[in-house]
């Protein structure tokens, strides 16, 4: 199996294994937290979102796509790392007052400043964990990842069991990144500590700096959401919409990020050895979309019965809002690789160049819902609509310097469009005949059976659509099976 594979599959092992734990985190605390106390961190998570992009300052991204690493470079990246870091800490203890005072909530300037001790920690693991991709060790991050997911979850049941309110998650939030520091030093072979240097700041903050803008615009805009919802209904319905768009998120965030961490540095090295990177882009979304459209399509069709599952029926007014996100995952599918292509070449310009055209796009959406409509349902409808608009604006950047053959992205996609259609068949059956024949059966009966009819119609699909998956070696074993016991050939 070549390397990108192998690599492709520990990335999408350990976001598999942190959505299984995150999934028994949802189900625990949904249970163990009010929709108050989980709106009240979600917006403190906001506000220290924005903070985490600034931190970063694309430095991470720099070490992944730089041709030539030298110790000096990799020596200044800590250095701008920690520097950047300890000053976001001292501003957000700062302005935690005057937040807390913004929201009518003393309490959630206190969660702030203590959320703020994780920019002391980010140092030591964020040069590491980038050079580790690099080098696409991700039998490695595997094990960081997967060991700080799973103690800061058990952390933060064990808090929320003791009555610690929204402190189970903060505590959960600090595990996680001291977890992951700890974890990076294991690993890092030399990579955890350097000594300060600053001889090749100019080089890096040129990158990161074009980097972080366009990630800085993005969190904003997904911070916004948060943040206004808060404001203008209330720390309630911001839990609401958290988990309705954390449906979403199982894939849109946690798959993708698993995606994105394997397609970032493999791009970058096709690039720098001038292979076709539009072909190789082309097919990574296309085989994105074949797993991604099955994903949300069983979760528009039984949002309910989903949200019932993972956190208990205290959250059914969020299950309106479901379908509208899973479309939102849907088409983000379309665009989602592109701005990692266009940074993977070098032309991060352009991908900052989208975040200026579609973020305040976005965010003039939203204060028009919040000045005019007042519902949940706007806010989730803004997000459908700019995903949309944000296929054109992608695409005609990345036209400007890497062509995209439409003809075949249209054939690829085709295929894993019919290929959504078949997997799918049986659910819909379900959905009908439930409706239908008022057929009743448990709550956390349906949508397991609705995912294992969904899976059943997934492998069936590849065979009758004849998806280019079925010639991945990754899945040799499942088409062997279903040859063997379905569609023997002749």
């Amino acid at each position: 199996m070549t390397t990108v594979r192998r690599s492709l599959l520990l990335s999408l092992a350990e976001r598999y294994f942190g959505i299984l734990i995150q999934l028994i985190s949802f189900f625990v605390l949904a249970r163990l937290l009010t929709p108050a106390q989980i709106g009240l961190y979600s917006v403190a998570a906001a506000t220290i979102g924005l903070a985490q992009v600034v931190r970063d300052f694309g430095i991470g991204s720099y070490l992944i796509q730089e041709s030539d690493i030298t110790p000096e470079r990799v020596r200044t990246a800590f250095t701008l790392t920690g520097l950047i870091s300890l000053a976001s800490f001292l501003i957000l203890v700062g302005i935690a007052p005057w937040l807390a005072g913004f929201y009518d909530h003393p309490e959630l300037g206190l969660i702030l400043q203590v959320l703020a001790i994780n920019f002391l920690l980010i140092p030591f693991s964020s040069t590491a964990l980038a050079l580790l991709r690099r080098s696409m060790n991700f039998k490695a991050l595997f094990w960081i990842a997967t060991a700080a997911n799973l103690i800061s979850t058990l952390g933060a049941i064990g808090c929320a069991a003791a009555g610690l309110g929204a402190w189970s998650l903060v505590a959960s939030s600090i595990a996680n990144t001291l977890v992951t520091a700890l974890m990076a030093a294991w690993f890092a072979d030399g990579g955890f500590l350097h000594r300060p240097c600053l001889l090749e700041w100019r080089r890096i903050l040129h990158f990161g700096g074009q980097s972080t803008l366009a990630r800085t615009i993005s969190e904003i805009a997904l911070s916004f959401n948060d943040l206004v919802v808060g404001r203008v209904l209330g720390f309630a319905e911001v839990g609401l919409l958290s988990r309705a768009q954390g449906v979403m998120s199982l894939f849109h965030r946690d798959v993708m990020a698993a995606i994105r961490n394997v397609a970032y540095p493999a791009f970058a090295n096709s690039h720098r050895n001038n292979q076709g990177l539009d072909e190789i882009h082309t097919r990574s979304v296309s085989m994105v979309a074949a797993f991604a459209w099955p994903f949300y399509g069983l979760f528009a069709l039984f949002p309910t019965e989903a949200l019932r599952l993972m956190f208990g029926p205290q959250w059914d007014a969020a299950a309106a809002l479901v379908p509208i996100f899973c479309a939102a995952g849907a088409v983000a599918v379309l665009w989602s690789l592109v701005s990692t292509a266009l940074t993977a070449s070098g032309h991060v310009n352009l991908t900052v160049r989208i975040e200026l055209v579609i973020q305040p796009v976005r965010i003039a959406l939203l204060v028009a819902c919040a000045w005019v409509f007042r519902t949940l349902e706007s806010f989730a409808y803004v997000l459908l609509l700019t995903y949309v608009i944000q296929i054109a604006v992608t695409y005609t950047a990345k036209q400007s310097v890497m062509k995209t053959d439409f003809v075949a992205l249209r054939r690829e996609l085709s295929q894993s469009f019919r290929l959504s259609l078949v997997a799918l068949a049986p659910a819909c059956a379900l959905r009908a005949g439930l409706m239908l024949f008022d057929f009743r059966l448990p709550d956390l009966v349906v949508f397991p059976l609705a995912g294992l009819l969904t899976l059943a119609g997934w492998l069936t699909g590849l065979w009758v659509v004849k998806h280019r998956l079925l010639s991945d070696p990754m899945l040799e074993r499942p088409r062997a099976w279903l040859e063997k016991h379905f569609f023997a050939r002749s």
